[in-house]
């Protein structure tokens, strides 16, 4: 007896989290084009809800309304409501079509970091983690790494099945997903669905958009909704579809599949213009007979919609976040052994072809010489680290907008943790390869034999990758996306060569653009690696006019001869901590602007 009131208290506290949403004559306009016309629907707890139709009818669209993560540049109108109550969005787990994780974690390791973020360290984590391994069927894989396009690591199916759970780890009583199956063979797409049933059995409302699905997968869905260019032409229980289909017209053919013959009875057919014609006619009836068989429009809300919003979580704490975020990055950073012996060896083949060429001495070609080296080991580091960078951020940027998208009231994280974080994770390995290339350099090529001049030589190098890594970081944070990234490289690099301090003088730089040699890296570690290296060197000399016979001499001659390492190193840093200011900034202000639904009008 206690057993059963146990259990009983269990599903009603369940029943009591779960939620009815729904939604009433959503418009939806972007640039003046309709994308949604009044679309009306419901979805409720323990029902596993699909919005299907051909490509472009809005299928994302409706569901990005309904979940208030629309792009805030469409136009967004009708009634949401939440068990009954007006909302203007709705606060709710939200899987995205695109699965992006850090590669070298493992699946437990993902969650458990997740979960820790989301829910705080006073939870029971490791539960939670073993909870939600079970509920998506990742036993098995849960030791395995997540891996990407180029590292292998899970199936497709299972990192879907992880971004899946993610979203689960506080429990949330609304769940929407965008294509869960898309990429999918039919196996693994079977198992995404048969954990989202396994949700719904447990309470939770769950509403995905669904492409092209196999039978098995089509009959796992309780409801429906069907579109075709942004209009309802159906809403109700996945069995009836085939009866309101054949009741306009569209009946099955025998041995086709309900899910394509759904998607294919609401498609305009543009063979020839009287098919198009009979289909626009066809979809015509059928978007009348779904607005007369929609929910009926509530009553307006007395007050204005409120976000509706759980209650807060855990209190932000910046050095937990911070200790929290560190772990994470330094173990993706160490794990990357290939991509770490790929850059130490790209730093050593690098070293040995200019050591190869470059037999310096005292004699007067050398002095040429010692310049084209120094600038080309500035050039090459500042290279190496902006392009390095360029690529890897932005696949991580698009992880850090997820986790910072707004949900329960806040992000997961703040901008400065994860910042500080990714630079305290990764300098080591930036200055252990830079260091790596100076110490293979420096006595092949004969540079001036000092250990205080090798040490600041070392010391000039690491800084000017840092730098150069810091600004790599704020090209990726602003640029939209890695192409665009990409493409601001080639002219950021050309421009710091240009002004490195031997090509132009600044006497001869336009005046409208004077200031751009002090924010040239290449500049400042080229004029910082000169000043070291010929700083006391002299020279042979033949009493010819044109020879120099001190260091000094020769720094006079690119206009270095008041120049100092110091000088140069604090530029180095004033570039670097303005970067990652910036970076900071973008940061801050990546995190995703979403339209506001507005309220139908009476």
């Amino acid at each position: 007896m206690v057993l059963v009131r146990a259990l009983a208290a269990l599903v009603a506290l369940r029943t009591a989290s779960a939620r009815t949403v729904e939604w009433h004559g959503i418009d939806a306009t972007i640039k003046g084009r309709s994308l949604l016309r009044s679309i009306s629907g419901r979805a409720e707890p323990g029902r596993l809800h699909a919005i299907m139709g051909p490509s472009g009818s809005g299928k994302s669209t409706l569901l990005c309304a309904i979940a208030g993560c629309c792009d805030r540049k469409v136009g967004l109108r009708g009634d949401l409501r939440l068990d009954g109550a007006a909302v203007d969005r709705v606060d709710a787990a939200f899987v995205r079509q695109q699965d992006v994780f850090y590669p070298y974690l493992t699946v437990r390791e993902t969650l458990t970091f997740a979960a820790t973020l989301r829910l705080g360290r006073d939870a029971d984590v490791p539960a939670v983690v073993d909870d939600l391994l079970r509920k998506t069927g990742l036993g098995k894989a849960a030791d395995s790494i997540v891996g990407d396009d180029k590292v292998r690591g899970v199936s497709g199916g299972e990192r879907k099945r992880l971004a899946i759970a993610c979203e689960l780890v506080d429990d949330p009583a609304v769940l929407f997903l965008d294509e869960p199956t898309s990429g999918l063979d039919s196996f693994a797409a079977a198992r995404v669905v048969a954990s989202l049933r396994g949700l719904c059995d447990a309470g939770t409302t769950v509403v995905c958009v669904i492409h092209q699905p196999s039978g098995k997968v089509f009959d796992a869905f309780d409801d429906l909704t069907l579109l075709s260019e942004g209009e309802l032409m159906y809403h109700g229980p996945r069995r009836g579809v085939d009866r309101a289909l054949a009741r306009q017209g569209a009946k099955r053919p025998a041995f086709s599949s309900a899910a394509e013959h759904a998607v294919a009875a609401v498609s305009v057919d543009y063979s020839s213009a009287e098919t198009e014609a009979a289909s626009r006619a066809a979809l015509a009836r059928l978007a009348a007979a779904a607005r007369a068989a929609a929910p009926a429009a509530p009553p307006p809300a007395e007050t204005a919609p409120a976000a509706a919003t759980p209650a807060p979580g855990p209190p932000r704490r910046p050095l937990a976040e911070l200790r929290l975020l560190y772990q994470r990055a330094r173990r993706d950073v160490s794990r990357a052994k290939a991509a770490t012996a790929i850059k130490a060896a790209q730093q050593v083949m690098t070293a040995l072809i200019y050591g190869g060429i470059y037999d310096l001495d005292d004699s007067q070609r050398s002095i040429q010489d010692r310049f084209g080296l120094l600038s080309l080991c500035v050039i090459g580091s500042t290279n190496l680290a902006i392009a390095s960078t360029i690529r890897a951020f932005p696949k991580e940027k698009a992880i850090v907008v997820r986790e910072r998208a707004p949900r329960s009231g806040r992000p997961m994280y703040g901008a400065f943790p994860y910042l500080a974080s990714k630079v305290a994770a990764e300098l080591p390995l930036a200055a252990g390869l830079s260091c790596l290339f100076g110490a293979v350099l420096y006595p092949l090529a004969k540079l001036r034999r000092s250990a205080q001049a090798f040490r600041t030589f070392l010391g000039i190098q690491v800084l000017n990758s840092l730098a150069s890594g810091a600004l790599g970081l704020l090209v990726g944070a602003v640029a939209p996306s890695t192409d665009a990234a990409l493409a601001l490289f080639p002219p950021l690099i050309v421009l710091m060569i240009i002004f490195n301090g031997s090509n132009i003088s600044d006497e001869s730089t336009p005046k409208p653009i004077k200031f751009l040699p002090k924010l040239s890296l290449v500049r400042w570690g080229f004029e910082g690696l000169a000043v070291n290296e010929f700083d006391g060197l002299y020279f042979e000399c033949q009493n010819r006019r044109e020879d120099l016979r001190t260091g000094r001499d020769a720094l006079a001659r690119l206009a270095f001869e008041d120049s100092t390492v110091k000088k140069a190193c604090v530029a180095q840093a004033a570039i670097l901590g303005g970067c990652y200011l910036q970076t900071y900034r973008a940061l801050r202000s990546s995190r995703p602007a979403f339209a506001v639904m507005k309220p139908t009008r009476r």
